[in-house]
């Protein structure tokens, strides 16, 4: 009996990580009956990487959604959070929850804030959860997680000692951090931060230059945002005896405006790729032992989706237990096929099977990925 597995990713915008694995699997299923074989064995993997569609991916196996209203990312701005609560008695908490992009009317990373997420968390440790994982992605902010940790108890306090909350504009005015005030609970258990990108706090391909622009600023503007982390930096550092030029080099201290090297400063916490988090939690490897075949995909495969992308995390582990992995994708970019081979990628397929407009893409989107799916199925049973 030929064994399959579904791992997609979100095909943004159009259809979530669960409707494309169903798609996939659905069109194994109907080329089977096509042949009269008997079905293979399946199984899906709800993926995600840090961003949208995280707290669904980590508890698709057990485990709720506990929804409260915060600080969203401007300024005496409220929206609907959520955390989410596994069946294992972890809690995961999404910065874009409570700091999302779509959230800011401003699109001003100077004046935007990771408050409400401090207290998500405050919130999921209520709980008394064995584990926090906070997934970093999607967000309006670039404050290096001040509003998170100040929400948390953490004090930032500037030349004349009176405390505030910084933003990313504000960041230069921090004088001093008192610590002290941290949520005791905090330290009791392990944070582990998923995020997607390696981008270190400052400079030329830290979170202002690379994901400002993206948020609203303009290049002045990155230039302000880039030189308050770097004041920030070295601040954390005399307040919780970090080196600050371990601060500044730490891979995917960028993430989410600073909020990766934040986390691991204020909570402790280590990063990890967010893809490999969601693999482990749902038994991945154990579903390669005798798979004949895996699918994943997203709604665009270029270059960067074999750097800390879903993707790219599902074909490695593919490549590592010697298991075909195939991707399928709205838009691909040409790939050359050592670099798809070293990734552990079989093929790619794209699913976009006419130039159509954007609202036809969204309508059509599950129906595309069925039959593109469909055409591996029987082409793999030849």
């Amino acid at each position: 009996m030929m064994k399959i597995t579904a791992a997609p990713d979100s095909f943004k915008g159009t259809v979530t990580s669960s409707e494309a694995g169903l798609a996939v699997i659905s069109a194994f299923l109907d080329a089977a009956a096509e042949r009269g074989e008997d079905p293979p064995e399946t199984h899906t993997v709800v993926m995600a990487d840090g961003g949208e569609g995280t707290t669904e991916a980590l508890i698709a196996h057990g485990g709720e959604i506990v929804s409260l209203g915060v600080c969203g990312p401007d300024p005496g701005q409220r929206v609907g959070g959520f955390f989410g609560v596994t069946s294992g008695g972890e809690a995961v908490v999404e910065l874009a929850a409570a700091a999302a992009l779509p959230q800011s009317e401003l699109r001003d990373p100077e004046k935007t804030t990771t408050y409400g997420v401090g207290q998500l968390i405050s919130a999921a440790l209520d709980r008394s959860p064995k584990k926090l994982i906070l997934a970093l992605g999607g967000s309006a902010t670039n404050d290096g997680g001040c509003g998170m940790a100040a929400a948390l108890g953490v004090r930032f306090l500037d030349e004349s000692g009176i405390g505030f909350v910084p933003v990313g504009g504000t960041l230069g005015r921090i004088a001093s951090i008192d610590m002290s005030g941290l949520d005791g609970r905090i330290k009791d258990i392990p944070v582990e931060v998923m995020c997607d990108v390696t981008s270190p706090l400052c400079g030329e391909k830290g979170a202002a230059a690379v994901f400002a622009p993206q948020k609203g600023a303009s290049p002045e503007a990155v230039r302000r945002l880039d030189a308050g982390l770097m004041h920030l930096a070295r601040v954390w550092s005399a307040a919780a005896g970090y080196d600050a030029d371990e601060i500044l080099s730490l891979p995917g201290g960028g993430a989410a405006g600073g909020c990766g090297a934040g986390a691991v400063i204020a909570l402790g916490a280590s990063l990890r790729p967010g893809a490999d988090v969601v693999l482990d939690a749902a038994g991945f490897d154990g579903m390669l032992s005798g798979c004949d075949l895996v699918v994943t995909g997203e709604g665009k495969f270029d270059a960067s989706s074999l750097s800390g992308k879903a993707v790219g995390a599902v074909a490695r582990r593919c490549a590592s237990k010697g298991v075909p992995c195939v991707v399928l994708a709205g838009q691909t970019e040409p790939t050359s096929a050592d670099i798809l081979r070293n990734a552990g990628i079989t093929a790619v397929f794209s699913t976009q099977r006419a130039v159509i407009s954007r609202d036809e893409i969204k309508a059509r989107a599950r129906d595309d990925i069925y039959e593109t799916a469909l055409n591996v199925a029987r082409l793999f049973a030849v």
